[in-house]
């Protein structure tokens, strides 16, 4: 049973470290691995700390992504990656392939989830969910987080919590509807593309000049959250997408078309081969329309 660790809260570390006991009893008792995955920070937390000190004293197998090169002492792999949030995803999804189940614990650093601090561990929080990969919060008593108005409780089957007497304390609906748009950076651009989207449906408004291009550059820069509505603005179910899988889907999406014009060897005559994204379409015309189409 994998378990990614994300956010930059903190806690009581008496409270964090049996939560992490249950979890590796129960692994245990359901003779499963139990290990986790972390992000190396120049400056972790003291709740980092504490947390890294109980993985060394009880032997628990422990990798780390980091954006900086940071790594932790006792750390089985340290692996560098340019969005930690991405490949946290990428590596549960790999474990998914081979069977394995995974969850997320999160550190928000406000236990309502309203502060700008979690936007990009909420947009996390909302892509895990969207993946079916259940997600807690370790500094909030272990609650179910969900895109409801209130946290649920854990089932006896799920990772076991003392009560969730404070409930709300977890990250609520206010706080997930905040994971549901990208950040300000693309904010507009964003919206751009989704309102182009929607009146492409329109034959009589929509127009070329209305679709949103973004340079290879511009998505390389955004985060996985950010992509992910950018993709939905343009039809692209980015569920159990990747970074990497919504930049190509997005690019497939609005790469101009490209027209190649040859003889076919008669007089007067052309082949035309006009490649869209997906799709090729071979056109017999005549070499002055084949031209004036090259031209267009």
């Amino acid at each position: 049973m994998l378990y990614v660790v994300a956010g930059n809260g903190t806690g009581p570390a008496k409270e964090i470290t049996a939560a992490l006991k249950d979890l590796k009893d129960k692994a245990t008792k359901d003779s499963v691995d139990f290990w986790l995955v972390l992000e190396g920070k120049d400056e972790p937390t003291a709740t980092d700390t504490a947390i890294i000190k109980w993985l060394g004293q009880n032997e628990v197998w422990f990798e780390v992504y980091s954006a900086s090169g940071a790594t932790y002492d006792g750390a089985q792999e340290t692996y560098g990656t340019e969005d930690v949030f991405a490949s946290f995803l990428e590596r549960m999804q790999e474990r998914a392939a081979d069977s394995e189940d995974a969850a997320v614990l999160i550190l928000p650093a406000d236990p309502d989830g309203e502060s700008d601090a979690d936007e990009e561990l909420m947009a996390f929080v909302e892509q895990a969910i969207d993946a079916d990969v259940p997600v807690y919060a370790l500094n909030g008593e272990m609650a179910k987080i969900t895109l409801e108005d209130t946290p649920e409780e854990p089932e006896p089957d799920e990772p076991p919590a003392k009560a969730a007497k404070k409930a709300a304390a977890a990250p609520t609906k206010a706080a997930s509807k905040k994971a549901a748009a990208p950040t300000k950076a693309v904010a507009k651009k964003a919206a751009a593309a989704v309102e182009a989207e929607a009146e492409a449906d329109d034959p009589g408004e929509a127009t070329a000049d209305e679709t949103v291009v973004y340079t290879p550059e511009e998505l390389a820069k955004m985060g996985v959250a950010e992509l992910g509505a950018v993709a939905r603005g343009q039809g692209i179910d980015p569920k159990g997408m990747g970074k990497r899988d919504l930049i190509e889907a997005i690019k497939s999406r609005t790469e101009p078309p490209v027209v190649a014009v040859s003889t076919n060897g008669e007089v007067g005559g052309a082949v035309v081969v006009i490649h869209l994204p997906g799709t090729v379409i071979v056109k017999q015309m005549t070499e002055a329309d084949a031209v004036a189409l090259a031209a267009s």
